[in-house]
């Protein structure tokens, strides 16, 4: 792109005038803004501290803190936490691991929420463990009933065609319970639990889970934590 450079005087500019020519008017100083009264002094709010967990380390801290953990007898991060599933633990590296995430996928009814609750009864089994199920889809008490018709098969000892499926437990609920409103059967039980435990096929079931849920074993408490979170919805 050429340019050209002129070095003449520009022509006035009709609207406003030549600028340059003749007397300029003086500048007025602005008025003297009225000095505000002096006040006490407000304290600054004091900043929170910044938490120094998030910074970041240098390696040779990361090393000497490992150490010390190891010297200690710390190996939580070196060994993993069995699922009891040995084809999936191997698939995995192990096991759980801590400070890592799992993600388990697959299509609707593939069987998810079983899956998990066993790994979750698995790990409340041993001594000084417990697991805790947050669930965004099942209440606390469906949870429960698939644990009941989860323990109702516990091979090699009951057959599997045994197992006593989600269905077969609501129907011995409302059945019982029916007897009782209907007057067939004064002495049905009323209770949950007394219906469960009067029926032969959820009887083993019921304190099997039972005993996943609050025994004690070599004075520590085993137990299965069940939580249902709700979400909304836009």
């Amino acid at each position: 792109m050429a340019t050209r450079r002129f070095t003449g005087d520009l022509p006035p500019d009709p609207d406003t005038g030549d600028l340059s020519d003749g007397p300029q008017p003086p500048i007025q100083p602005a008025p003297a803004q009225p000095a505000r009264p002096a006040g006490p002094a407000q304290p600054r709010a004091a900043q929170p501290a910044r938490p120094s967990a998030h910074l970041p380390r240098t390696l040779t801290q990361v090393l000497n803190e490992a150490n010390e953990r190891v010297i200690q007898g710390d190996l939580v991060d070196y060994v993993p936490m069995s699922t009891g599933f040995d084809p999936l633990d191997g698939f995995i590296g192990g096991g759980l691991r801590k400070t890592e995430l799992t993600l388990l996928g697959g299509a609707q009814g593939i069987g998810k929420t079983i899956a998990t609750l066993q790994i979750a009864r698995n790990i409340a089994m041993r001594p000084d463990q417990y697991a805790f199920y947050l669930s965004y889809e099942h209440t606390e008490t469906h949870l429960m009933h698939r644990l009941l018709c989860m323990e109702s098969i516990n091979p090699p000892e009951v057959d599997i065609t045994r197992g006593v499926k989600l269905r077969d437990l609501y129907q011995i609920i409302v059945a019982e319970r029916a007897k009782g409103f209907m007057g067939r059967d004064p002495n049905s039980p009323g209770s949950l639990q007394a219906i469960l435990k009067e029926n032969p096929r959820t009887a083993p079931a019921l304190a099997r889970t039972t005993r996943r849920g609050s025994c004690c074993r070599t004075g520590s408490k085993q137990e299965i934590w069940l939580e249902a979170c709700c979400c909304g919805a836009n």
